[in-house]
């Protein structure tokens, strides 16, 4: 099994489909990515995209009603994983392409490596 199969094998193996995406963050000047996702009460899912080329996102930001989603209760937030896929990068040897459908949230990467860790509450 080719590595891109492999690392998509344990996005997949979280069955992240439909789970909250709590949270989202941009570390270490781009270098960094992270992903929660809620699968249930007592444990989530971090994926960690590292070595990053390239983030790119567009959020709800033109529509929403609430201009600050650091002011939204967790209800109001809607952002739900939807599909995340993994690709060889079309422009950079040795990367990865990831898409990610945050349901109000889109995410484009190009990162050297992806690490998915199961963690408790």
């Amino acid at each position: 099994m080719d590595r891109i199969q492999e690392l998509q094998n344990q996005i997949d193996q979280t069955c992240y489909w439909d789970a909250e995406a709590t949270y989202f963050q941009i570390n270490y000047f781009g270098d960094e990515v992270c992903l929660h996702c809620n699968t249930d009460d007592n444990l989530y899912w971090e994926i960690t995209f590292l070595t990053c080329f390239r983030v790119q996102y567009e959020t709800d930001a033109t529509w929403r009603t609430i201009l600050h989603v650091k002011d939204m209760t967790r209800p109001q937030k809607g952002y739900y994983c939807q599909r995340i896929d993994v690709f060889p990068s079309k422009t950079e040897d040795g990367f990865i392409d990831v898409e990610m459908d945050l349901s109000i949230m889109d995410v484009q990467i190009t990162c050297k490596d992806i690490v998915v860790t199961q963690m408790h509450r």
